[in-house]
């Protein structure tokens, strides 16, 4: 099992309920402050006795701090409270273990009785009397979420409270039942939601197991209300790729995709089709448009097992077209491609795809998929490649998608080539990638020693570098690990040179 989190909009609060929400916000931060504010003096003993449970550390909150925290009308997120508090202190002392965090970092400083910034407000667990939870209008079947943000002493009064479409709300819950009327005050507010059709494929799969919704972080960003949800999904079988797929900007339309077989054979070309003809300009819209676009390509990835390819839009080095600036003439810029690239990496995960893997876009409009030819003469025209080496032909939009699926096939498929030297009556074995150098005595011997000398080289990589780390030369070594480890029977794939 695994675990998802998806955010939705809070869709206009009115100004009432507005207020409860920023007040909420203060109060539980104001909250989480003081239970920090305690614990700070006594971390030393904290860390000395924490056992690595967060129970325990939520333990720690005696009843008379539990009290204290009346003062801020606390009580709806008491439980909150403590499992947010025994969370963010683990993460920090375990931080602090491994030498990578010194300073405390919970501070909500206040200027002139303000908080100059807020912590979202946690909820631990989905219920219908308390937390938070989610219900459906049976006739508009608009998705609202009930929060309890109240005390029992700033609740609000039933009769100024109550709306139409609450006598007309269904709980997202397993029991289905309508929500009723049955306090004199009510603790909750409910509010309307908004979302895009990406999100709404987890919600509908509430409405047949509610127990997924696991815990809510309601937070403000520029203004706007949001609620994160965190869900346990079910992680879906690794899927062994068979084919590439290289996803390329366009000039004409935004993306573009090829997918090759094992052969270099083209399975399918085409465009990634949008509601628009352009990305649109407006931000929501563009993200929405980004979703669509990145389950149209790994809906094909899936269909064909393909491992996704994409270009490295940060090194900026296509040189298309000549004398001016990319992201003036393709459809979409570096931003969007990067944000797209972003997107399809987690939608693959969810279907056992592996992440996309970014290559050099050097020479991508100027390559030919057929002989590999790379000069810009093959440019005979704006929207057409003609190889001058061996006549082939491709639309210039698909070109750069081909070479990028044949790019990864073709690196993948060569050999791992390790050097030998005589040297003084010994065989020297290096790769300059792997960090492998090791001599034997003679040929026979090394051969049957490399297998074992090869994992030692790729161990040491993995226990010695990060494979997010920037730098090329890191990027180039964990790229060979994982060639290496997709070949049945590495040995074969060895070359001496």
């Amino acid at each position: 099992m695994g675990y998802l989190s998806i955010t939705l909009k809070i869709h206009n609060p009115g100004q009432g309920k507005s207020q409860v929400l920023s007040t909420a916000l203060e109060r539980y931060t104001k909250s989480f402050d003081r239970l920090m504010k305690e614990a700070k003096p006594n971390l030393d003993d904290i860390e000395q006795n924490h056992s690595g449970s967060l129970l325990q550390l939520s333990g720690w909150i005696d009843k008379d701090l539990s009290k204290s925290l009346n003062e801020f009308y606390a009580e709806p997120f008491k439980d909150s409270l403590k499992s947010d508090f025994a969370m963010a202190l683990d993460s920090f002392l375990k931080r602090k273990k491994a030498g990578g965090q010194d300073a405390f970092p919970f501070i909500y400083p206040e200027k002139d009785g303000v908080l100059q910034r807020v912590r979202p407000i946690f909820f631990c667990r989905y219920d219908q009397k308390r937390n938070f939870c989610f219900l459906q209008h049976v006739e508009t079947k608009r998705y609202y979420v009930k929060v309890y943000l109240l005390s029992l002493k700033n609740a609000i009064e039933q009769k100024n409270h109550k709306e139409d479409t609450e006598t007309k709300l269904q709980y997202i819950h397993k029991d289905g039942r309508m929500m009723e009327e049955n306090e004199r005050r009510q603790r909750y507010i409910l509010l309307p939601l908004s979302f895009g059709a990406w999100q709404e494929q987890y919600i509908k799969l509430w409405h047949e197991d509610s127990t997924m919704i696991k815990t809510g972080r309601l937070f403000q960003r520029n203004g706007d209300f949001y609620l994160s949800v965190t869900m346990k999904m079910k992680v879906p079988e690794s899927v062994k790729t068979a084919t590439w797929m290289g996803v390329s900007r366009g000039t004409k339309k935004p993306i573009f995709y090829a997918i090759v077989d094992e052969m270099g054979n083209q399975k399918e070309t085409s465009v990634v089709k949008l509601k628009k003809e352009s990305l649109p300009i407006k931000k929501e819209e563009v993200e929405i448009g980004l979703h669509r676009a990145a389950n149209q390509i790994v809906a094909k990835a899936h269909q064909h097992k393909a491992q996704v390819v994409l270009e490295n839009v940060r090194l900026m080095r296509d040189d298309f077209p000549k004398g001016k600036d990319v992201k003036d003439t393709l459809a979409i810029g570096p931003a969007r491609y990067i944000r797209l690239e972003q997107i399809v990496s987690y939608k693959l995960e969810r279907v056992g795809l592996p992440k996309p893997i970014k290559v050099s876009p050097a020479g991508l409009f100027f390559t030919c998929p057929h002989c590999g030819k790379n000069t810009k003469k093959n440019r005979v025209a704006k929207d057409m490649f003609l190889c001058v080496s061996c006549g082939a032909a491709y639309p210039i939009d698909l070109l750069a998608s081909i070479n990028l699926a044949n790019r990864l096939r073709k690196y993948q498929s060569e050999d791992i080539k390790i050097i030998v030297k005589q040297e003084k009556g010994t065989f020297r074995f290096t790769n300059e990638i792997l960090g492998l150098d090791f001599k034997r005595k003679s040929i026979e011997i090394a051969m049957l020693d490399l297998k074992e000398e090869l994992q030692v080289a790729i161990d040491n990589i993995k226990n010695n570098s990060n494979p997010e780390e920037s730098s090329e030369r890191v990027k180039r070594k964990w790229s060979m690990i994982k060639k290496m480890e997709g070949y049945e029977d590495l040995m074969k794939h060895v070359k001496l040179v």
